[in-house]
């Protein structure tokens, strides 16, 4: 597999359904749904990311962060990372959205925060973001999202599937 779970433990794949409508015309409307698996001692659960209606120039100038947030559930003090792949249309690790009706594709990537360059994914160790659980509740993960600007895509609904990995 090529990337090392901390200290060699677990890790829980988790497939996560995001999937994108896009009406250039009268604007863009993207929404992603994070399905939720369970397995061994810790529990994922995710929401839906919705980026809302964009414009065609809002498209060709980029779109603000969305958020949603995936949800662990693990005992006290177990320390975790959580990952998410590039998805089913990644093309040269570019995260991107098919059209259900043509083969037309929308970039878009996943960040760390709200503002910043702290890609979220799972390549590499540090794309992953590290938690310990209070075991109160469970340790909610944000997750921004944004299309990549410069892009001119027809009307349409876009889909893509990303996979979310817990490490623990």
């Amino acid at each position: 597999m090529g990337i090392a779970p901390i200290a060699s433990l677990r890790k829980i794949s988790i497939a996560a359904a995001l999937a994108a409508s896009a009406l250039l015309v009268d604007g863009v409307t993207e929404t992603a749904t994070l399905h939720a698996q369970t397995a061994g001692t810790c529990s994922v659960t995710g929401n839906t990311l919705d980026f809302g209606q964009a414009t065609f120039e809002q498209l060709i100038g980029g779109l603000g962060r969305t958020q949603t947030t995936i949800n662990v559930s693990c005992p006290g003090g177990t320390s975790f990372q959580v990952g998410i792949d590039n998805g089913s249309n990644a093309l040269t690790g570019q995260r991107r959205m098919r059209s259900q009706s043509t083969t037309d594709f929308v970039g878009y990537e996943l960040y760390k925060s709200r503002i910043g360059s702290q890609r979220f994914g799972d390549a590499i160790p540090s794309e992953r973001v590290s938690d310990t659980a209070r075991g109160i509740r469970p340790e909610s993960i944000a997750v921004f999202g944004e299309l990549v600007a410069g892009q001119n895509a027809p009307a349409g609904r876009y889909i893509d599937n990303a996979v979310i990995t817990v490490y623990f």
